[in-house]
């Protein structure tokens, strides 16, 4: 992990990221389907990577915040594995580039997991986070971000 996060490429860095948590939830999900291995090689051959996250939730190995946090988090790999023309942008950049309702809802999933203050996220509207706020330390603030729901799908290994 640290050597991913040493990654001077934002691409090497969110493809990386998004690799890590992809193979941590299918270790959890093929522990935690408790079927014949046929069946689980079937459900890791054809299903997505977002249909994987959601039976998890169902199974109650990542919560609801977790998922979609994890969503975003392929979202943003699958825009720069996809688009070439995001292979040479900054996370910052990427982010600068999406329309108003794709950062509300990336900064929602974020707060969700870094603010301890529920009455705030209940009240939480489009724009609310300063945009200039979260570039600063975009690539530290997706890490923390994602420190729980990584939490939970290794915790889903025990």
């Amino acid at each position: 992990m640290t050597d991913l996060i040493a990654q001077k490429g934002d691409t090497h860095f969110i493809v990386g990221l998004a690799v890590v948590v992809e193979g941590a939830a299918a270790i959890v999900l093929q522990k935690n389907l408790n079927a014949n291995e046929d069946f689980v090689e079937w459900v890791m051959k054809k299903t997505k990577h977002s249909e994987r996250l959601h039976l998890l939730k169902i199974l109650k190995k990542i919560d609801s915040t977790s998922y979609d946090m994890l969503l975003k988090l392929a979202e943003i790999r699958n825009a720069f594995a996809h688009q070439p023309a995001n292979l040479k942008k900054s996370l910052e950049q990427f982010y600068t580039d999406q329309k108003p309702q794709w950062k509300y809802e990336l900064q929602n999933a974020l707060a969700q997991q870094l603010v301890t203050d529920k009455s705030f996220l209940k009240n939480l509207k489009s724009g609310d986070i300063d945009d200039a706020c979260l570039l600063a330390k975009f690539r530290d603030t997706l890490l923390s971000g994602l420190m729980v729901p990584l939490y939970e799908l290794v915790s889903g290994l025990s």
